[in-house]
């Protein structure tokens, strides 16, 4: 069994498939291979595994942030025991009442057992309560007995830097610079690296799928509970963002089963062909996002597993190059991209420091997928030393081959008609920013110097 070989014809089957159920019913297919490979689910493992770490670094900041909040909150409630102040008389700043007849620890109470529940964190939830607790008796002449919480506003500021702008600026009275868990802060910078590198990182890619294919499944046994759902969801055990994920793996099942709706049940069209399916109210199941991420998740997989079980392939070369541009006529710049890594494009000009034709424009020339005229690119052997070569001494390209122990290929050479030719010793393509390079990363492939 060649399992790369495999992979792609799977692969190739489905990622072009403008009609939806035939393009679902073929990453499902996708999935269903890498997980049946030891080799694969690995690699998928390992980068479900970047995820865990992030998830328990955030969760582990949780916990000390809940125990710094639960002692600012025992503190507080001896406060309003020993003054006997009419928490029924208590203002809102951050909060909102339930209804009028609940107090704000009554509120808080609920929150903390999760009877209600409103953000994603507990500790948000309950540092606003705290917030408005503490800015009443502020407002009740008791600062010095709030010492302990009260900052300045420039370490205000600096603790909720990262909350937006204006964020720290929460009115209420003249001293409302509290902070009630140094943790606090530390815990949201996490979580929006978290939700960072969730849209930047590969992971979120391979995320992204094992998400769909969940769904996939659960609308294959046409089930509509929400409880019926894995109770968590794509990790072992339950994590913060557990409810907004099983929603959205219920909302991709639901979508799933309506976009197959008909006379037949779910289970028996998703095995038949389409036509014309209506795919407007789709929210959750975007096509393009799931290409996007199977076009990432492919790459990643080709490049970790093609070096260990790839039969009679050399393991430590560079095996591919694609020449991206924004459009196949006029050529301003082209975007160098190494072994699939869209995330890190290698910007070049078409005209060298001498004022001619650039290397790298030749090289597309010879790699242009159609046989044009216009791009033959005949024999010279000081041109073919130049993109054999020079392309090699472009800073990060140079970079990039010693990071990875890489020996420097040849790439073109003279044919019997006397024109140059790929050596076909890697795979050199040219491609367009809109069709090959996944929408959340083509921000990076703007020419910059118009």
């Amino acid at each position: 069994m060649n399992i790369m070989q495999d992979l792609e014809r799977i692969y190739d089957g489905f990622i072009n498939h403008e009609q939806p159920l035939t393009f679902f019913k073929g990453l499902h297919e996708y999935l269903d291979y890498i997980f049946s490979v030891p080799e694969l689910k690995r690699v998928f493992d390992q980068q479900m595994g970047e995820r865990t770490v992030l998830i328990k670094q955030i969760e582990s900041l949780e916990k000390e942030t809940r125990r710094e909040l639960d002692q600012a909150k025992t503190k507080l409630i001896t406060l309003i025991k020993k003054t006997k102040v009419d928490e029924m008389s208590f203002l809102r700043y951050l909060t909102h009442s339930i209804n009028d007849k609940t107090t704000l620890l009554q509120e808080l109470e609920a929150y903390e057992n999760r009877t209600i529940l409103h953000g994603t964190f507990v500790s948000d939830d309950i540092e606003r309560y705290l917030f408005d607790i503490a800015a009443n008796l502020l407002n009740a002449g008791h600062k010095k007995k709030l010492k302990e919480f009260i900052v300045s506003p420039e370490e205000y500021a600096i603790h909720y830097r990262g909350d937006g702008p204006g964020q720290y600026l929460r009115f209420g009275n003249q001293d409302s610079t509290l902070i009630f868990s140094k943790t606090l802060s530390e815990r949201r910078e996490k979580e929006r690296n978290f939700e960072r590198e969730r849209m930047l990182e590969s992971w979120g890619s391979f995320e992204v799928l094992l998400q769909f294919d969940i769904a996939y499944k659960f609308a294959m046994s046409k089930d509509t509970s929400l409880a019926s759902v894995p109770p968590s969801g794509t990790e072992k055990t339950p994590w913060f963002g557990l409810a907004k994920e099983r929603n959205k793996i219920f909302s991709m099942a639901q979508e799933l089963q309506r976009l197959a709706e008909s006379q037949l049940d779910f289970h028996s069209m998703i095995t038949t062909r389409f036509e014309k399916v209506q795919v407007g109210e789709l929210k959750n199941l975007k096509q393009i996002t799931l290409r996007d991420a199977a076009q990432v998740v492919h790459s990643r997989l080709l490049r970790v597993t093609e070096s260990k079980i790839g039969e009679g392939r050399e393991q430590k070369r560079l095996k591919s190059i694609d020449l991206i541009t924004a459009s196949f006529g006029s050529l301003d710049t082209i975007f160098l991209v190494l072994d699939g890594h869209f995330e890190m494009p290698i910007r070049c000009a078409m005209k060298n420091n001498k004022g001619g034709i650039a290397s790298i424009k030749k090289l597309y020339d010879v790699a242009y997928f159609v046989d044009a005229p216009d791009k033959k690119v005949f024999y010279d052997r000081n041109l073919a030393d130049n993109i054999n070569n020079g392309l090699f001494k472009i800073v990060r390209v140079k970079e990039y081959m010693e990071t990875n122990g890489f020996k420097k290929p040849t790439l073109v050479k003279k044919s019997n008609d006397n024109i140059l030719v790929l050596n076909n010793e890697v795979v050199v393509k040219t491609g367009l920013i809109r069709k090959n390079v996944p929408t959340h990363l083509q921000y990076q492939y703007t020419d910059k110097t118009k």
